[in-house]
């Protein structure tokens, strides 16, 4: 087995561009940044909880604290407000939209995993 060659580290001025990746947070915040204070957070639970089902679709789940992307997964889209009828206003507007999830995502600043690397 041939060894591997040694990489040169990269200097940080080529690394800063890649802060423009990183996600900007729409409405609200918790006041703490962990997963706890997220699943607490009194507005994001009254929001999901009031969240009408728009005409001519079904409720399939509500408030599981999880998302489902499967075969047919379309992308996302990033919103100011919880509003069921602006993701049905998005979803007829694109070819092949059949059905939406709505939910508060959380991105925190820190890697949440035990060893890191999540």
């Amino acid at each position: 087995m041939l060894p591997l060659p040694e990489l040169p580290l990269l200097p940080l001025r080529v690394l800063k561009p890649l802060t423009l990746f990183l996600w900007t947070a729409k409405g609200l915040l918790p006041s703490s940044d962990t997963a706890s204070a997220f699943l607490a957070c009194a507005p994001f639970v009254s929001s999901v909880s009031a969240a009408p089902t728009p005409t001519g679709y079904s409720l399939t789940f509500k408030n599981l604290q999880a998302e489902n992307n499967t075969l047919g997964y379309m992308g996302f889209t990033l919103f100011d407000t919880y509003d069921t009828d602006l993701c049905v206003s998005k979803c007829n507007k694109t070819y092949g939209c059949i059905a939406f999830n709505i939910a508060f995502e959380r991105s925190p600043f820190k890697d949440p995993s035990p060893k890191g690397g999540a």
